[in-house]
């Protein structure tokens, strides 16, 4: 037996996205986001001390039964500090072994992908001096094709003007790409960054990559003049511009990824395609790739920030090597640790049987909004159902009432649907096999009259980050969309994350019970409970 564990993290300043993963033999076992246990977004600068020790607590094994701690990264300067941190820890330190930061992203993505021979390509900010990687995966064997060197990075590119637009690097480009439709394409970027061929070039002229500080521009008084500004823009007061530069970037980015992918195409001739690294969070030129005729099959990593680095790390060092992945590898609670919370903090609650059940389902048929706690978390940003907000897409104005009243965020921002694998082609443009979908990682185009029926789960531009269900990956999720459909032909579900604005999703039941009362959610499946506030 062999039993890794994988971590990413505070190896420096610069180090986030900091997790653990435990891989057994050939099974992924256990993976979690430090920002969880600690609540502090992205854990920057921290090693993945909770992490590790509930990775220890759930597999129910000591330090000492760890053969490896695979590092993200070719870090090799920090190994006496790496043991110092696990020696005044654990009093203990397991074999240590470094691997390049790009391919622990690349074999997190191929490996549990299950294709035999497939392209890879990662893209983030850096990492070990690179930006973008590609790779070609083979027989369980990774070999590299190609590699981007800092600063001429699609992640620096992509946060530069993320900060531009007034919002925060390495954390809102989501909003920016959500901001992108309702604008147009009609700037000038072509000083900034140039592509052709296999090959794309940022204009070094335009950036400032000394600050060390997050709180210190990216960029510098060449792109303020570039864009006729004199400072940064206000988020909180978008205009025409913000609409403008945001759907260029967007454009921009779009057009040179599907450079990458078609060059790598020639170059290799295979169809299936592997992603990974924060750029590949981008779910819309997902989207653009999935359209190429070429492309027969697409497995995004679920956790494509640094965290998933921490399973490509765990997988490098195992003698075998996974053929695929749970979405929901994090911890959880039992009924009776929840009954004792729900005792202790005196709220009222009922639990779950067909009849309530049943009531809950009507009640999300009136649009009533309702958060779920069950089982065990998900790995990476995207909540599946198991730590998630979920209401009915059917009423207009329930993304509003959403975005005001729940999350506490910007107005323009969408929500995803989850909708069943029978539905799915119904209701949107499917490119790829389903399971492609499962992970809510890649857009798709909605059909027009699932805008009409189904009008808060599609963005303005007609897309949605969809989730498709199996019954066998989420089965009380896939019972309440089933049981709304029979009876209310209300086939989608709209989802997003357990949490409010900035904040970490929610860890424990009484981090769910807080968000719940501090928000104007209805109702809280807590496990085996239902929790409401004033009447159910």
């Amino acid at each position: 037996m062999t039993l890794v564990l994988g971590i990413t993290g505070g190896l420096g300043h610069n180090g986030q996205d900091s997790a653990v993963a435990l891989v057994k033999n050939s099974k992924i076992i256990f993976a979690i986001e430090e920002e969880r246990l600690i609540r502090i977004k992205h854990a920057r600068g921290i090693m993945p001390l909770a992490a590790i020790k509930e990775a220890l607590a759930f597999s129910k094994k000591k330090i000492t039964a760890i053969d490896f701690v695979a590092i993200y990264a070719n870090y090799f300067k920090y190994e006496k500090e790496i043991k110092k941190f696990f020696i005044f820890n654990f009093n203990y330190c397991p074999k240590i072994i470094f691997f390049d930061h790009h391919l622990c992203h690349a074999a997190s993505a191929y490996y549990p992908s299950g294709f035999k021979e497939a392209n890879i390509i990662t893209a983030d900010f850096s990492g070990n001096g690179v930006s973008t990687a590609i790779f070609r995966g083979q027989n369980s064997k990774i070999a590299s094709i190609k590699k981007f060197k800092k600063p001429n990075s699609l992640g620096i590119f992509y946060s530069s003007i993320t900060q531009l637009l007034g919002f925060d690097f390495d954390n809102d480009e989501y909003k920016v790409m959500g901001l992108a439709p309702y604008g147009k394409s009609n700037i000038n970027f072509d000083k900034l960054i140039k592509f052709s061929n296999f090959n794309y070039l940022l204009n070094k002229k335009y950036f400032d990559l000394t600050n060390v500080n997050r709180q210190l521009p990216l960029y510098n008084s060449n792109l303020l003049k570039l864009f006729n500004l004199k400072k940064r823009l206000d988020p909180k007061k978008i205009n025409n511009l913000h609409l403008n530069i945001s759907s260029t970037l967007q454009k921009t980015l779009e057009e040179i990824i599907l450079n990458l992918v078609k060059e790598t195409h020639k170059k290799t001739n295979c169809n299936n395609f592997c992603f990974a690294g924060g750029i590949f969070l981008n779910s819309q030129a997902l989207l653009k790739i999935s359209k190429l005729s070429f492309v027969k099959n697409i497995y995004v990593q679920p956790a494509s920030s640094d965290a998933g680095a921490a399973l490509g790390a765990a997988i490098l060092a195992s003698k075998i090597k996974p053929k695929s992945q749970s979405l929901y590898l994090g911890n959880f609670y039992t009924d009776q640790q929840v009954k004792k919370i729900l005792k202790t903090t005196k709220v009222k609650y009922v639990k779950i049987n067909k009849n309530n059940l049943n009531k809950l389902i009507q009640k999300i048929s009136q649009n009533k909004i309702v958060a779920v706690f069950r089982g065990r978390q998900e790995f990476g940003p995207r909540a599946l159902g198991n730590r998630s907000i979920i209401a009915s897409p059917a009423s207009k104005n329930m993304k509003k009432i959403l975005n005001k009243a729940i999350k506490y965020r910007e107005g323009f921002r969408p929500f995803a649907p989850i909708v069943r694998d029978v539905d799915s082609k119904r209701y949107f443009d499917i490119e790829l096999p389903l399971r492609a979908y499962n992970s809510m990682n890649i857009n798709v185009k909605a059909k027009i009259d699932t805008k009409k029926k189904f009008p808060s789960a599609i963005h303005v531009d007609y897309t949605s980050r969809v989730q498709i269900l199996k019954k066998e990956d989420n089965m009380f999720i896939y019972k309440l969309i089933t049981r709304l459909s029979n009876k209310y032909k209300i086939d989608l579900l709209l989802n997003t994350s357990f949490n409010l604005d900035k904040m970490p999703i929610v860890n424990t039941p009484g981090e769910a019970l807080s968000a719940f009362f501090a928000s104007g959610m209805d109702y809280l499946v807590l496990e085996k409970f239902i929790v409401y506030k004033d009447k159910f």
